[in-house]
This record gives structure tokens, sequence and C-alpha cells, in this order.
């Protein structure tokens, strides 16, 4: 089979085979329905002398034998023809469009056929399963009811153990408040006792304070009168030495002089450094004396607050106590 060389014999080509497969006749391949199916295939209609010309071409390609149309080329029945055809390709094209739009319904309602048959197959499954539900509610509820029988007769033995517990509740209720008194007496004259006891000591040490205070002073007197008397003595020598300073014998007797003096004046520093000691030492008890009841002090404060503790969970324990009794009551 032979190709069309250029586009516009392609077109035409096209137009005829679609029309000789129609009719299968070459009196129907006009130059009017050749127009009309390029007009329908998107194309242009082309003047009658090109469609007739890429016609023959066809033929040739196609080896149709060619038919003596001189007497259907009158102008009457040319005119005829084309009205034909044109009904023929309107009449084929409603029936392509009927046929489209029929197995487009046809697809819509297998779809729905099929939708159906599953939306039926669902509900009957879901019937049944509704089905089993229901039965096992029934049995559910059978069960329900012996339990709930149970559950009454079980709430009559809670309600009469209830009462017991309320009476018990309230006889505890009035031990922990007797109990509670008895502590909290216990407790302010445990108070009072360490309050005073913490006054005399607070005193004491007051008193022992200024008794050390006051000797500490006296010892400062006294080393103040031994050192302005060790500086009289000291000038007192200066003139002695410079008075004395002519003859050596003299001056030997005074720096011997002179020598057991600083040692009496050792002697004395001696004994005031170890009457400084002394004092240290015993200022040194006071404050171990003082830490210790500092430490006594924050033991009673403790015991204090453990037994501030004790009373506050004693609270929290009859106000418990009172809410359950209330609730008891209440029920």
């Amino acid at each position: 089979m032979e190709k069309a060389m250029r586009r516009r014999e392609q077109e035409v080509w096209q137009a005829c085979d679609e029309l000789w497969s129609v009719c299968g006749e070459l009196k129907n391949l006009t130059g009017e329905a050749i127009r009309s199916r390029l007009e329908l295939l998107g194309k242009s209609r082309g003047s009658p002398n090109e469609i007739y010309r890429y016609r023959k071409t066809w033929v040739e390609s196609r080896h149709i034998e060619q038919v003596s149309l001189n007497a259907s080329d009158d102008p009457i029945s040319r005119a005829a023809r084309i009205v034909h055809e044109q009904i023929r390709a309107e009449a084929d094209a409603r029936i392509a469009q009927s046929l489209a739009e029929f197995s487009n319904k046809e697809i819509l309602l297998k779809n729905a056929l099929e939708a159906a048959k599953e939306n039926s197959k669902n509900l009957l499954e879901e019937f049944t399963a509704l089905q089993e539900i229901l039965k096992k509610s029934e049995s559910l509820k059978s069960q329900a009811e012996i339990q709930l029988k149970e559950s009454k007769t079980k709430c009559g033995q809670l309600e009469h153990e209830l009462s017991k517990s309320a009476m018990q509740a309230e006889i505890m209720t009035k031990n922990h408040e007797k109990l509670l008194t008895e502590l909290k007496q216990s407790h302010i004259n445990e108070l009072n006792s360490i309050n005073n006891g913490f006054d005399h000591f607070k005193k004491q040490t007051k008193e022992r304070i200024s008794e050390l205070e006051a000797r500490e002073r006296k010892l400062g007197q006294e080393f103040s009168c031994d050192l302005n008397d060790l500086k009289l003595k000291n000038f007192n020598l200066e003139i002695v030495l410079t008075q004395k300073e002519e003859t050596l014998k003299g001056l030997i007797e005074q720096i011997s002089l002179q020598k057991k003096i600083s040692s009496e004046q050792e002697e004395k520093l001696s004994s005031l450094s170890s009457i400084l000691e002394r004092t240290n030492n015993q200022c040194e008890k006071l404050r171990a004396d003082a830490l210790a009841k500092s430490k006594i002090l924050s033991m009673i404060e403790e015991k204090n607050r453990k037994l501030t503790n004790e009373i506050k969970l004693a609270a929290s324990r009859l106000s418990r106590m009172r809410l359950i009794s209330g609730h008891l009551k209440n029920s």
C-alpha cells in the first residue's frame, strides 16, 4: 500500500478511508462527502479540485476499480448524495454518542449493582453481628440481674458492718480526744519546765559572765599597777646609774642590783602570765559550757518540734476519723 507524500494528501486519504469503511462504494466518495468528513475530523474543507485530485491518488493507491460516474455526476444526484451523506454522518454521530452514553450508563449500572451487592452483604453481616450481640446482651442481662441480687445482699451486710464500724469509730474518736488532751497537757507542762530551766540557766550564765568580767577587770588593774611600779623603779635606776657613773665599783654593784630587780620582774611577769592563762582557760570552759547549753537547747527545740508534729499527726488522724464517722452517719 502506497503512502501519501503531502500532509493535505494524508488528510484526504484518511477521510476517504473512513467513508469507504462506512459505505463501501466508490460512488459515495463524492467531493462534498470528503469535505464534510474532513470538517468532522477537524481539518479544513479545501477546494474541490484539490479534493478530487487527492481522491484519484487514493483510488490508485488502493487499487479500486474505477466505475463510471457520468450518470451520477449530475447536479441533482450530487445534491441528493450530499444530503444523504450529511444525514448519514449526523445519524452515525448520534448513534456513536448514544452508544457511548449507553456504555457509560451500563458501566454506572454495573458499578451501582456491585455496590448494592456489597452493601447487602455488609448489611447481612451487620445483621448477623447484631443478632450475636443481642444474644450476648441477653446473657449479660441475666448475669447482671444475678449480680445485682448478690450486690443487694452484700450491701445489706456492708450496712450492718458500717453501723458497727461507726460505733467503733465513735469510741475511737473519744479515746483519741482524751489522749490528745493528755498529750497537750503533758506538752504544756514539759514546755513550762523547760522554760523555767532555761531561765534559771540563763540567769546563772549571766551571773557567771559578770563575775568573770569583774575578775578580768581586777586582774587588769593589778597588772597596770605592777607595770607602773616597774616603770618607776626603772626610772629610779636610771637616775642612780647616772649618779654613780664615776665609780666603777658602784656601777658594778648597781648592775648586779638591776639584774636582781629584773629577775624579780620576770618572776612577776611569769606569775601574771600564768594568771592570764588560767583566766583564758576559765573563759574556754565557760564557752564550752555555753556551747553545751546551746546543744541542750537545740535538743529541747527538736523535742518540741517532734511533739508538735505528733500533735499535728494526731489532730489529722482525729479529723480523718471525724470525717469517716460523718460519712458513715450520713450513709
